[in-house]
């Protein structure tokens, strides 16, 4: 999951912030982690240990304190790879998250590293929040990336 790409800085994921953040997802939505082995640190690990290598955490050249790594994906990145929290800011920013509508209630078709969707519930503290992720590498990497315990606190998220 962490080999070079481009000359990129690998982002070296910490065991310990990802069976942290297992235990929360754990404690939202026990059945779902209990589907993809995420309910016991010793699954969760070899979980964390078969991401396939096409599957790159980098670190971004962000100026926030908390690392912003990005993730590249057989070559594909998904966000930023200078910036993710910045690019989240500016499509939270766009009009089309300006309706009451969307304020309220928005479906992300994908994670990721889950910057854009962090943001909105941060924002939009009691907005029905569903977020569609098929992609369990994918996944993996979200909660290997940082602390999520705001995250999975969200009353009205559903994970899918």
């Amino acid at each position: 999951m962490n080999s070079r790409l481009n000359n990129a800085t690998p982002f070296v994921p910490d065991p310990d912030v990802f069976l942290q953040n297992c235990g929360n997802f754990t404690a939202r939505f026990p059945e779902q982690a209990a589907a993809l082995g995420l309910n016991s640190p010793g699954t969760a690990l070899q979980r964390l240990h078969s991401v396939p290598d096409g599957y790159v955490l980098l670190q971004t050249r962000s100026k926030d304190a908390e690392a912003a790594p990005t993730l590249s994906i057989n070559g594909l990145f998904l966000h930023s790879k200078y910036d993710p929290q910045e690019e989240a800011r500016r499509i939270l920013s766009s009009d089309f998250f300006q309706t009451e509508v969307v304020q309220s209630r928005c479906i992300f078709a994908g994670l990721g590293l889950g910057y854009l969707a962090t943001q909105y519930i941060e924002r939009f503290p009691t907005a029905e929040t569903v977020v569609i992720e098929p992609d369990i590498a994918a996944f993996i990497c979200f909660l290997s990336a940082r602390r999520r315990t705001g995250f999975f606190r969200h009353q009205q998220l559903s994970l899918l």
